[in-house]
């Protein structure tokens, strides 16, 4: 924009007809100054190197309203500190701020007003996420803007933090060295913006055996904002970080595995509310009903559709008619199966069904790449669901217990064994549970009153009775007041044979029995010792969760997990490999 300034006026004394160095004639010459533009705006770049904006100001003189060559003048600025003007009219800018310009003859000027203005008029700043876990990178966004509502680039932006914590690269890219706040600033010379960031601690979040789960030598759990992080043997722990790991058993494969030591973070775009993890598939569920599974999709476990050899380290959709209109509230996984009760209690399975497992009521055994329904003739439904080795169990909304599947150790509770079916019945002498948990060929469950009974293979004396072949219905386990309990897998290894174990919490107290040849009953002490009734775990920590998987056990604490047993593929998340730790052992800082 530029606007002209009023003229200022010169005396000018012109010597007309003079004679003997007398003045005969005079007359008073009135001239005009005008400098053009009379306003003009220059705009001033923040990078350092760059040359400052210059305009171009033009004198001119008037007398008798006509034209005449400009007298002697001289250009000067009012404040050097904003512009300079050199002798042939050249303003440059050098600072913010508004100032003037002028030409003056003898005692009269006249001047034009120069603004100087930073090429940044705002800037916008935003980050993405504005939560995030300690140790992640924040990736911040500014935007600037000009005079012109248009974008500016190569402007500097400078970045600063509220919080030591929160440390902000000159990229614009933010780590939290701990848990807190952040007000992260922008700036881009006076033009500012903020955003408010926060970050929750590393680590796995306490709560109900909903938030972590532990299958074959592999762990899952969830930290704060809905984050999956997972340790063990792939393809249960997503993106293997190590690729070399051995089965240290004696007895298992002599080959390696990829695997990783410690927790690492698996897709972590997907914020899950709820964790299951098989012996070869895992499961999570997120907030507003939707699964998503991983692992080998060999028999269609995964859910995705897909039923061929090879394996999804990363989570898929479980997809299908059923699940796209169901609401998932509750997600199991088995040996190479997998369940989930939707909204109203309605019960569907999917993955391998050589043993029925998938409870489909027609007798004949068929994988399901998708979720199906459980016995969708006589429209059961269901409070709660587990999931074992062949078979699966479930709290009807009566509250009966019924199973299904194999039952070649009596692990579907009804007094007899070898009796496969895919028609769910109830278990015999039913107690009422409120709580079951299967894994293997056993199955347990708690009563209201805190009573726990356990059925199936009982080669170690993991139902809680004296080691035989197999307890064909629920028997009662010594001890009282359970809370919670998470049955073990077997281990078929050649060298020790098939062993299981079981875990249970009594109050926060953490109690085990069955079989101890990694560790896993959690005392301090040898490990070919097990044992038929529940003992204590050592360490005398407060827990409030468990989960058993076939060689590994881990818990919930106010401090984060504990694991403890075989750390084969890592599986305690211990950063290391060896055949036992047998005590709990805190989970190593996630990666």
């Amino acid at each position: 924009m530029r606007f002209r300034l009023g003229f200022a006026t010169a005396l000018v004394v012109a010597a007309l007809g003079c004679s003997s160095g007398a003045l005969t004639d005079a007359r008073v010459m009135s001239v005009k100054l005008s400098l053009d533009p009379a306003f003009d705006t220059l705009f001033l770049s923040a990078v350092p190197s760059a040359p400052p904006p210059t305009l171009k100001v033009t004198a001119t003189a008037t007398s008798m309203g006509n034209p005449i060559d400009l007298p002697v003048h001289v250009f000067e600025a009012a404040n050097p500190a904003i512009a300079t003007i050199d002798q042939n009219g050249v303003v440059t800018a050098r600072g913010l701020g508004t100032t003037t310009v002028s030409v003056r003859v003898n005692d009269e000027r006249t001047s034009s007003t120069i603004v100087v203005l930073p090429v940044v008029k705002s800037l916008t700043l935003s980050a993405a996420p504005t939560q995030a876990l300690v140790g992640d990178t924040i990736v911040l966004t500014a935007t600037l803007l000009g005079w012109a509502s248009d974008s500016v680039n190569g402007q500097p932006i400078t970045y600063s933090s509220s919080s030591a914590s929160a440390v902000v690269s000159p990229a614009g890219r933010v780590v939290f060295t701990a848990p807190g706040t952040a007000t992260i600033t922008a700036a881009s010379g006076p033009a500012t913006a903020t955003v408010a960031l926060t970050a929750q601690p590393r680590d796995f979040i306490g709560g109900s055996a909903l938030t972590f789960a532990t299958g074959q030598d592999a762990t899952c759990g969830l930290a704060p904002l809905g984050r999956t992080f997972c340790f063990g043997k792939a393809p249960l722990i997503g993106v293997a970080r190590d690729t070399v790991c051995f089965d240290q058993s004696g007895g298992g494969s002599s080959t390696s595995s990829p695997c990783t030591l410690f927790g690492l973070s698996i897709a972590p775009s997907i914020q899950m509310t709820a964790l299951a993890v098989g012996d070869s598939v895992a499961c999570g569920l997120v907030a507003g009903g939707s699964l998503y599974c991983w692992g080998d999709q060999t028999y269609g476990a995964i859910g995705n559709g897909v039923s061929q050899p090879g394996t999804s380290a990363l989570p898929v959709p479980v997809v299908g008619p059923f699940a796209q209109a169901a609401t998932f509230t509750q997600i199991v996984a088995g040996s190479a199966h997998a369940c989930g009760l939707v909204t109203g209690g309605q019960a569907y399975c999917w993955g391998k069904d050589e043993s029925l497992q998938l409870g489909g009521g027609d007798g004949s055994p068929t994988n399901a790449s998708t979720p199906t329904p459980v016995y969708p003739n006589y429209g059961y439904t269901f409070r709660a669901l587990a999931a074992g080795r062949g078979h699966t169990c479930g709290i009807r909304a009566d509250g009966a217990t019924l199973c299904w599947g194999d039952n070649f150790r009596g692990q579907l509770g009804r007094g007899t064994s070898g009796d496969t079916t895919d028609v769910p019945a109830p278990v015999l002498g039913d107690p009422g549970f409120v709580q079951l948990s299967a894994r293997g060929d056993n199955t347990c469950g708690i009563t209201a009153g805190g009573a726990l009974y356990c059925w199936g293979a009982n080669e170690s004396g993991q139902t809680g009775q004296t080691p035989s072949l197999r307890v064909t219905a629920p028997t009662q386990v010594a001890g009282a007041g359970y809370t919670a309990v998470s049955v073990g897998g077997r281990d078929s290894t050649k060298t020790f044979g098939a062993i299981g174990h079981v875990c249970a919490l009594q109050g926060t107290s953490a109690v085990c029995w069955g079989s101890n040849v990694y560790g896993q009953l959690g005392r301090s002490g040898p490990t070919n010792t097990g044992s038929t009734t529940p003992a204590p775990v050592a360490g005398g920590h407060a827990f409030t969760a468990i989960s058993s998987g076939t060689r590994t056990v881990c818990a919930s604490a106010a401090d984060g997990m504990y694991c403890w047993g075989s750390t084969i593929y890592g599986a305690t998340g211990s950063q290391i490999q060896a055949v036992g730790i047998t005590t709990p052992t805190h989970v190593a800082p996630l990666q």
